[in-house]
């Protein structure tokens, strides 16, 4: 399993519950598998730390890459952002998180 870290620096709580994605990328970031998760934006309150544990899939390589986006659902929204340097900024607008896999 990983552990995401995120913060809500913003004002207001997300109101709406927009789907969190998250995918196993390969070396070249498309997307190999779905990872089901149970994370919920409207819980990232303003000011306040929120982590989500995602559990990989069994065939998950030593160092897993993986991709999180948010999707706006509505027809022609803009998509939302993380604030993260590394985020992609190509179509899919994945944001990649490289993991080490370690065992304890």
């Amino acid at each position: 399993s990983v552990t995401v870290t995120i913060s809500n620096r913003g004002v207001a709580p997300f109101y709406y519950p927009w789907t969190v994605e998250t995918v196993l990328l390969d070396g070249n970031n498309s997307p190999v598998a779905q990872i089901d998760n149970d994370w919920s934006l409207p819980e990232a309150m303003p000011g306040e730390v929120t982590l989500w544990r995602l559990l990989l899939p069994d065939d998950a390589s030593e160092d897993p890459r993986i991709g999180i986006r948010v999707q706006n659902p509505m027809a022609g929204g803009f998509p939302l952002r993380f604030a993260n340097e590394e985020q992609l900024l190509d179509g899919d607008r994945w944001l990649v998180l490289d993991f080490s896999r370690h065992t304890d």
